[in-house]
């Protein structure tokens, strides 16, 4: 499933300094819209794109031969329901994880499991970037209630799924066409606390916030 481009390039750019040597994993990098908005600051053969969508995979592979592609049949309840509950197959450390709009389409577990493993694919002093959909802020709850049919009110809970059009607590047991979690910023803070995370605050007209991490 090829998702609409965003220049998410632009939407980092707030946040991270980069390094024209830094290497760069681009996880959920759907066919590389990190590589499409970039000036030219990052290199391309220092970048590796990862996704649960084989054919972005592939399209990624054709728009730029030089970065490294990873299939990830990773199972999630809306792009890859019938996936393994596996974690990504990598070899490499890098300087910088970015994550776009990929821990708000995963349950709050598998969140947890993939920070894990990633930080530990990180090199010394490298930082993981990744959004989040916080439920106080109104315009990113909007966001994805108006793209929905009749939707539920989404509570300002800790943690709630949106599936579908409808709320939810727990993961869904059927493939769905929709999976959105959104968190109580604070209460993210302190599940994360491990990893001494920092929330920017989402910039200009993006919606979803960005934890940063800075592996010590």
């Amino acid at each position: 499933m090829l998702i609409e481009y965003l220049p998410t390039f632009d939407y980092f750019n707030h946040f991270v300094t980069w390094n024209p040597n830094d290497k760069i994993l681009d996880f959920g990098s759907n066919c590389g819209n990190l590589l499409k908005s970039n000036p030219g600051i990052i290199k391309e053969n220092n970048y590796t794109g990862i996704d649960v969508d084989h054919a972005s995979v592939l399209n990624g592979q054709e728009l730029f031969p030089s970065a490294k592609w990873i299939s990830y049949n990773r199972r999630n309840p809306a792009y890859n329901f019938n996936g393994e509950n596996i974690l990504p197959p990598l070899d490499d450390t890098y300087d910088l994880i970015i994550s776009y709009s990929v821990f708000s389409h995963t349950t709050f577990e598998d969140m947890v499991e993939l920070l894990d493993y990633l930080y530990s694919r990180l090199k010394p002093m490298g930082r993981i970037y990744f959004t989040f959909c916080n439920v106080e802020k109104s315009s990113c709850v909007e966001w994805f209630r108006n793209r929905r049919i009749d939707c539920d009110l989404v509570p300002k809970d800790n943690l709630v799924y949106l599936v579908n059009n409808k709320v939810s607590y727990t993961e869904p047991t059927e493939p769905c066409i929709h999976f959105v979690a959104f968190y109580q910023a604070e209460w993210l803070l302190e599940k994360l606390k491990k990893f001494n995370p920092k929330i920017n605050p989402a910039p200009t007209y993006w919606i979803q916030d960005c934890i940063e991490i800075v592996k010590n």
